[in-house]
């Protein structure tokens, strides 16, 4: 098993992809999905409900770094102002704790992988993934560090998140509640009866979901950071002139470093081997985790394989967004072989 971050001999098209511009239409789609996953039922698992609060202080960041290499000070200033008007407001009311505790995680998330950008050599900045998954550890380890050192710190963290994803599936059944209420709605159920069901399954479902949204929540955070700090990347790259490391690869051509699979094999022996049950939910955050990264992978590979023209790519990626169940365990199977079989690197060679 080799380091797929070492590899010269892609095939061409995946070397001439980490020096290509792309246009705005996917990006587009990844900003809007972004967005708009908040109102849908997803909110249930997600950490960070404003999204805002994750690209916003990201991209700022990226607009600091971009200027202090010799890009557009107006640029600059005018996306700081914005970070600061979005979250100073938030931690100066303290009415919401977990979205105080949010504010706070985006605000080192950004710096740290600010800081990333400009050390150990602003000269020959890394990849994008591995500077944005360290800057997502290193702030991870820094906030549980601080949970344990503080008092009761650990406990009342685990209180805040469960108490916030609990009232937002109080907040969800009670608008279920009152929306059958409406004449619309009581004529609907009137004519199809088996959605009734349907909804009551649902209800019973939320809380069961809620506690797995607070169980994965360290997981659930650091992928949603990464979005944001993918979306923020490639939204600056597309407004500046500046660049402050390569652009983000096609869908086709994602790869990382091989020996990442070690993560995702940590996952599985915590919650597999009897052992180590009183870690299994580190087990499941790690298997979360490298799970996402590595059915990205596969999806680049199905995606390879296929060879669609960009309005299809488009349609496969909804498809996958919307039917993850189905399209998941195929992705993640094609994404943790591709480790060792490396499918679009032997084809280059074979050709």
């Amino acid at each position: 098993m080799e380091d797929g971050a070492a590899r010269r001999d892609l095939p061409d098209e995946a070397a001439h992809e980490t020096v290509r511009e792309r246009g705005w239409g996917r990006v587009t789609l990844v900003l809007v999905l972004f967005l708009i996953v908040p109102i849908s039922p997803l909110r249930l698992l997600l950490p960070v409900e404003n999204m805002l609060l994750l690209l916003v202080p990201a991209f700022a960041v990226c607009t600091i770094v971009g200027w202090m290499r010799g890009g557009r000070l107006g640029l600059m200033l005018l996306w700081v102002a914005v970070a600061v008007s979005v979250m100073l407001p938030l931690m100066a009311s303290g009415v919401d704790r977990i979205e105080m505790l949010a504010a706070g995680w985006s605000l080192f998330v950004a710096a740290a992988f600010g800081a990333s950008a400009l050390f150990p050599s602003p000269d020959a900045p890394r990849p994008f993934l591995p500077r944005a998954v360290g800057a997502i550890g290193v702030t991870l380890a820094l906030a549980g560090s601080v949970a344990f050192a503080v008092p009761d710190g650990a406990p009342r963290l685990t209180q805040a998140i469960t108490g916030a994803f609990d009232r937002r599936a109080t907040e969800t059944i009670q608008n279920w509640h009152a929306s059958q209420g409406s004449p619309e709605m009581k004529d609907f159920m009137a004519a199809n009866p088996e959605w009734m069901t349907i909804m009551q399954d649902g209800e019973r479902q939320l809380p069961i979901l809620a506690r797995r949204g607070g169980q994965l929540y360290p997981a659930m955070l650091a992928l949603e950071s990464l979005i944001a700090l993918a979306l923020a990347w490639a939204l600056y790259h597309r407004l500046a002139r500046v660049r402050i490391g390569p652009p983000l690869l096609r869908v086709r051509a994602f790869r990382f470093n091989d020996q990442w699979v070690w993560g995702f094999i940590a996952g599985l022996l915590l919650v597999l081997l009897p052992g180590f049950a009183p870690l299994q939910l580190l087990g499941y955050n790690l298997l979360l985790f490298f799970g996402a990264l590595y059915a990205a992978r596969g999806f680049g590979v199905l995606v390879w394989i296929l060879a669609p023209g960009k309005i299809v790519t488009i349609l496969l990626t909804l498809f996958a967004a919307f039917f993850w169940y189905l399209v998941g365990p195929l992705a993640l199977g094609l994404g943790v072989g591709d480790t060792w079989l490396d499918w679009r690197n032997r084809a280059g060679q074979k050709s």
